[in-house]
């Protein structure tokens, strides 16, 4: 809601096409005002819910960074994967152990390649895990050959 993973992308690497989706109209001016006294502008802003978008005309992304999902969260990882270039990039953060174990069980039953998993805890607050995946290029399936 704030734009700090799309600022942070776009400081970083300045030449990316960074897009941020944001639900929350009242966002948007505060990702334009971060923008802006950062230094990164540039930033595509999409004002609605991430599935309500249409991402047609939109060049396919290498890397997205997945920050919240308002609990449906495999029907927007299913969405990400059609999307995604071959082995492009998805980041995940999860604030609850639950979030975790659901998006390790996604990536796991789509075949995606942990990368890096780091948990960050500050003081007594609760801990955050940042994991990032990579999407397989093809997907490899067993055929059994009967000789007559």
């Amino acid at each position: 809601c704030t734009g700090s993973i799309s600022i942070e992308a776009k400081l970083m690497a300045p030449h990316l096409d960074v897009v941020a989706f944001e639900k929350r109209e009242e966002s948007r001016h505060i990702i334009q005002r971060n923008s802006h006294n950062f230094g990164a502008p540039g930033i595509q802003i999409f004002i609605d819910d991430f599935q309500n978008i249409d991402k047609e005309n939109l060049t396919r992304p290498d890397a997205v960074f997945l920050g919240g999902y308002g609990g449906v969260m495999e029907q927007i990882l299913d969405e990400i994967d059609q999307w995604l270039i071959s082995r492009g990039c998805i980041v995940f953060n999860a604030v609850t152990q639950e979030s975790l174990t659901r998006f390790q069980q996604w990536h796991h039953s789509n075949h995606y390649l942990q990368t890096a998993k780091h948990t960050i805890t500050v003081d007594e607050h609760n801990s955050i895990t940042i994991v990032a995946i990579e999407k397989p290029t093809a997907i490899l399936t067993q055929t059994t050959i009967q000789a007559t």
